[in-house]
């Protein structure tokens, strides 16, 4: 059974946050247009970032349901075998 996920008022979550994040960003620079500015700067940054977070989660959601687990074989070594001697030699 799928979740239907709420939708997320992205303008309506920078108006929220927008002061709190300039006043983070003053304290960091000490410039209160330079704080603005980062703030106006990260946003896009943050919306396409949580976009693609979902996108990936959905996507090993769907991925993982459809293929089911497969065990190790018994007797088979996970790790990778390393060499006996030093590499370039």
């Amino acid at each position: 059974m799928r979740v239907a996920e709420a939708p997320v008022d992205l303008v309506g979550l920078f108006a929220a946050h927008r002061l709190g994040l300039v006043r983070l960003a003053y304290l960091l620079v000490d410039d209160l247009t330079l704080a603005a500015d980062l703030v106006q700067d990260a946003f896009p940054v943050a919306a396409l970032g949580y976009l693609r977070t979902s996108v990936v989660n959905g996507s090993a959601a769907r991925s993982a349901a459809a293929a089911p687990f497969a065990p190790m074989p018994t007797g088979s070594d996970p790790s990778p075998r390393m060499p006996n001697r030093p590499i370039g030699s």
